[in-house]
């Protein structure tokens, strides 16, 4: 009985020595063929390469580029760009290589100019109060009217200077203001609809054409 089952055993280990045998087989197998195909691949590949690179011109164009050319490269274009003329008050809007609009303004009186220089748009608010005589926004008595795009002049974050609407039609194309830009109710609606918190304000006096002021500080303009 005992010689019985030892033989029994034996035969459950060749059985199983025949099954990892087998399949010891066929993963060599499998592998063998993966190797293989990648080896093909990768021959495939190597020619490739070398296919493109003999097919580039014997003699590649060589390009240089000067300082203010590779300025050009890697400052960004700025898509909209305002221009404000003290000499004559007026204001002009570009956006996207284009001349949009030219609106009138007025400006800052003699005793309170409205200062010169580049500076950006720093808010957008609607209905701002008039915190100086305590008149609510949107009140028609409010000097503000009811669009205000604050500039950031000095670091006062658009708390001081603006372009902003009006109560007084009939002040538009003077002196007459402490330092903010005034336009017509429907024009400062329409800019303050087209124009981004960010975008550079350019205050100054001048006689050359808008474009030509626009060209001289880097923004693109397009026939």
């Amino acid at each position: 009985m005992g010689e019985l089952i030892t033989r029994t055993e034996r035969t459950k280990k060749r059985k199983k020595g025949y099954i990892w045998a087998v399949l010891f087989f066929f993963f060599m197998i499998a592998a063998g063929g993966l190797f293989v195909y990648n080896k093909a691949e990768s021959k495939e590949k190597q020619l490739h390469t070398v296919y493109l690179v003999n097919s580039l011109p014997s003699k590649a164009p060589q390009y240089s580029f000067d300082e203010q050319s590779m300025k050009e490269m890697f400052t960004p274009v700025p898509k909209q760009l305002i221009i404000i003329n003290r000499a004559t008050n007026q204001l002009a809007f570009f956006a996207e290589g284009q001349l949009v609009r030219v609106f009138p303004v007025a400006t800052g009186k003699r005793s309170t100019p409205t200062p010169e220089g580049i500076f950006p748009i720093s808010n957008k608010i609607t209905n701002r109060p008039y915190y100086k005589e305590n008149i609510p926004g949107g009140d028609p008595s409010n000097p503000l009217g009811d669009r205000w795009i604050g500039l950031d002049v000095n670091g006062t974050k658009g708390t001081t200077y603006a372009i902003h609407g009006n109560n007084n039609p009939y002040s538009i194309g003077k002196y007459v203001s402490s330092g903010c830009i005034r336009m017509y109710d429907e024009d400062v609606h329409f800019l303050f609809e087209q124009v981004g918190v960010g975008t550079v304000v350019i205050i100054k006096s001048f006689d050359e054409p808008w474009n030509v002021l626009a060209l001289q500080y880097g923004f693109k303009i397009y026939a």
